[in-house]
């Protein structure tokens, strides 16, 4: 390295460095990443009594396939690489707004990216066979029933899978916002019901007695979220099923139990045995007594719903557990992060150049301010700055939150979340850099952007600096970002990995346009 380019990586360092300190100037936009407090849920200890074994029942929850249709899908079937899914095939397509796949079959490949103003399809995520629920026995075994003659008929969503990974940090969950800083203990709506209408949970009061009650959690958004997929008859459940049924089916199972767990998994280590599976015996109806304040877990009758208090309340268990494992997901140690604390030699001088990009001529911290990279952020302040219409597709097609605004999501370990947008319809990160300098492909209405005129100099070093965002623990599912083994239908099965980590790591689409061991399958 010369003389001259060292001065200047130590300089940009440290006034990067000065400027998140005392808030001098842009470079304060993207920031190190541990210098942001996680949002945790308000008033936990009422609920909670032992944090870690809360944890532990969330990651258990978040990658177990016995919660599906058939034990076969899980929360992680839809967020399984670097938080989102890595399966980009032909069955991943939903036909869109005119109800028909426009991509030419009888496979999708790298050529059909990015999507033309023509195609309305979108990459969604692979989900289950239309199913009926018909009931579940006192041992956990569910009966669902396939409708129709095709056990392979999976349905699709109709958005692109958001990452998981940094979602702690969003004040509200899903493209549109609709799930809710507030949780209610039941569902995604938060506090958006009338008195009539607004769900309850069951407590203990001081006299023994069970008695209904209204909650509200603030700075809960991933529970309310989570609350969402468990129940969809598209995503993960037969229809009918109600969270009651759910508890039924897993409270006396063992957690993963058709699934390994690695001896020294970063969360479930201490629970399993050398074969990677919990002790025989070991139910989750331990794992929720472990973990939940005695006021909010008993075999008594929820009045007279038909449930039993640890029945109706197991939407609230899973919500705030699977809330609690995800705020650890958080990637704060890439190589920009590393170089904002002072290691001049973290990143390159493309990336420098990037940034100045990212902050100057490309008008990426609009959307994307601070170290989270996401107006969305609670600790950004959120609000209606957290979303934008950016002419994706035509307002028609996705109302988003209002008028075709969707949410500004975070750019973190961005290489290895593609396909992007909420339709999925670009493939790398220079064709999604692109899109935002030809100011998006539908002008009109509200849409913010206008085109940028950036050199194609300026595009490829705005790349560079995005891929100076990625966590190699996110990349290679190491620390705290390891996993359980998981199948997946239409996609390649994952092994059972420890916080040492994958031995070979997820691999991105190329910025130049290409794609190198990208994962498609027909």
């Amino acid at each position: 390295m010369t003389l001259l380019k060292q001065s200047r990586r130590l300089l940009m360092a440290a006034v990067a460095a000065a400027s998140m300190t005392h808030g001098l100037g842009a470079l304060a936009d993207v920031g190190d990443l541990r210098t942001v407090p996680v949002p945790m849920p308000d008033n936990l200890d009422t609920f909670i009594k032992d944090k870690t074994a809360a944890i532990a029942l969330g990651k258990a929850l978040f990658w177990d396939m016995q919660v599906g249709v058939n034990d076969r899908y899980a929360c992680a079937t839809c967020h399984h690489k670097a938080g989102g899914d890595s399966r980009v095939n032909f069955r991943s397509l939903h036909p869109g707004a005119n109800g028909q796949i426009d991509v030419n079959g009888p496979s999708l490949t790298p050529a059909d990216f990015p999507f033309g103003p023509n195609v309305d399809d979108i990459v969604g995520s692979i989900g289950v066979a239309p199913h009926a629920f018909l009931g579940v026995d006192a041992s956990g075994q569910e009966n669902c029933q396939l409708l129709g003659d095709d056990p392979q008929a999976n349905q699709v969503t109709g958005m692109h899978s958001p990452a998981t990974v940094n979602a702690i940090f969003s004040e509200q969950q899903f493209w549109d916002g609709r799930a809710q800083p507030i949780f209610n203990g039941v569902d995604i709506h938060g506090t958006n019901h009338d008195t009539d209408s607004y769900p309850v949970v069951y407590e203990i009061n001081d006299d023994g007695q069970v008695a209904a009650a209204n909650i509200a959690i603030g700075n809960a958004s991933l529970a309310s979220q989570a609350v969402g997929p468990a129940l969809n008859p598209v995503e993960m459940s037969c229809a009918f099923r109600e969270w009651g049924h759910l508890a039924k089916k897993l409270l006396p199972r063992k957690p993963l139990a058709n699934q390994e767990i690695a001896p020294n998994d970063s969360v479930l280590g201490s629970y399993v045995d050398s074969n990677g599976s919990f002790a025989d015996g070991t139910t989750y109806r331990d794992l929720i007594y472990a973990a939940f304040n005695d006021r909010y877990v008993s075999s008594l009758a929820a009045g007279d719903t038909g449930w039993t208090v640890e029945e109706a309340n197991f939407s609230l268990y899973w919500g705030l557990a699977l809330n609690l494992y995800q705020s650890l997901l958080v990637s704060d140690d890439s190589p920009w992060d590393r170089y904002i604390r002072g290691d001049s030699s973290a990143v390159s001088d493309a990336a420098i150049r990037g940034h100045e990009v990212f902050v100057g001529d490309g008008e990426c911290d609009r959307c994307h301010r601070g170290a989270e990279t996401s107006n969305a952020a609670l600790t950004n302040g959120g609000g209606g700055r957290a979303f934008a219409n950016i002419g994706v597709r035509p307002i028609a097609e996705s109302e988003g939150l209002r008028r075709g605004e969707h949410k500004s999501v975070g750019i973190r370990n961005v290489e290895i979340n593609n396909p992007y947008m909420w339709n999925g319809g670009q493939l790398t990160l220079r064709q999604l850099v692109r899109f935002y300098n030809r100011g998006g492909d539908f002008r009109g209405g509200r849409n913010e952007l206008d085109a940028l005129g950036l050199t194609d100099q300026q595009e490829r070093d705005l790349v560079a600096f995005m891929l100076a965002l990625t966590d190699d623990r996110v990349r290679c599912d190491a620390g705290i970002f390891d996993h359980p083994s998981l199948e997946l239908d239409f996609g390649e099965p994952l092994p059972a990995v420890g916080s040492d980590g994958l031995a070979q790591c997820w691999r991105p689409a190329l910025d130049d346009g290409s794609v190198e061991d990208f994962h498609f399958q027909l």
